[in-house]
């Protein structure tokens, strides 16, 4: 880790070789003022639900985002060193640093980072790092490496690659990181949707029907459970549970 600087007074690790992602939906600066008044914040944040008044809030301070991996819970063990990609503003992070031994979380929003920071102000089993995946080289293995509501913007931040490939590069960077018998896990929405088919607009550029129709050319992009079983094979996964 020769290549971050520790602030303290933000309790994070930023690179000084890697590019930030200024990614954000505008509301960060307003939960970063939430989180520095509050001392402890629980896993399932409870006392959090006041501050809702959108949904970027709720999507970042609703209790049942935990609900996801409290979920497979069953397969985790307490000792495990976890890695979490894209970590946000932290919504999973409290339940992490709660269910495991050690926690590095890698969020490429300086910003969001600082959330983090603050959210977990009260653990110090939790590594903040604020760079770019694959731009960094991680010692050591994780047990269990989080992907979650990520890997739709590997192409995003990868304009100059075939939106595929840059997911490709991305679970490529990742399967370095987990070992021989870790868990990845990903979460990222059904671009067969049954909503989408009822005319919903889709979830990231706001279209109608263009995950269904193909994306339009560098756009974000989700999957069916087909195409991200086969990504996930061409990259060295084989043991794949849906």
């Amino acid at each position: 880790m020769d290549n971050f600087v520790y602030n303290k007074s933000l309790r994070i690790y930023i690179s000084d070789r890697s590019t930030l992602f200024d990614y954000s939906d505008g509301c960060e600066t307003y939960l970063t003022k939430v989180f520095q008044n509050i001392e402890h914040i629980d896993p399932y944040p409870i006392d959090l639900q006041e501050y809702i008044k959108d949904w970027p809030t709720k999507y970042h301070l609703s209790y049942m985002r935990t609900n996801l991996l409290e979920a497979i819970k069953e397969l985790f063990d307490r000792d495990w060193n976890v890695l979490e990609v894209g970590a946000g503003t932290g919504a999973l992070t409290p339940w992490l640093c709660d269910t495991f031994k050690h926690v590095d979380c890698i969020e490429g929003s300086i910003d969001r980072a600082k959330a983090i920071g603050l959210r977990t102000k009260s653990r110090d089993n939790v590594r903040i790092f604020a760079g770019d995946i694959m731009n960094i080289d991680f010692s050591g293995h994780y047990d269990l490496v989080t992907l979650i509501g990520v890997l739709e913007y590997a192409p995003f931040y990868k304009p100059d690659k075939d939106p595929i490939f840059a997911c490709k590069d991305l679970l490529i960077r990742l399967e370095q990181f987990v070992k021989e018998d870790g868990l990845l896990v990903i979460a990222i929405e059904n671009k067969l949707g049954a909503k989408y088919f009822s005319g919903c607009h889709e979830d990231h550029n706001g279209e109608l029907f263009s995950g269904i129709m193909d994306y339009p050319t560098k756009s974000t992009l989700t999957f069916s459970r087909n195409e991200l079983e086969d990504i996930l094979r061409q990259v060295g996964f084989t043991n794949i549970t849906f």
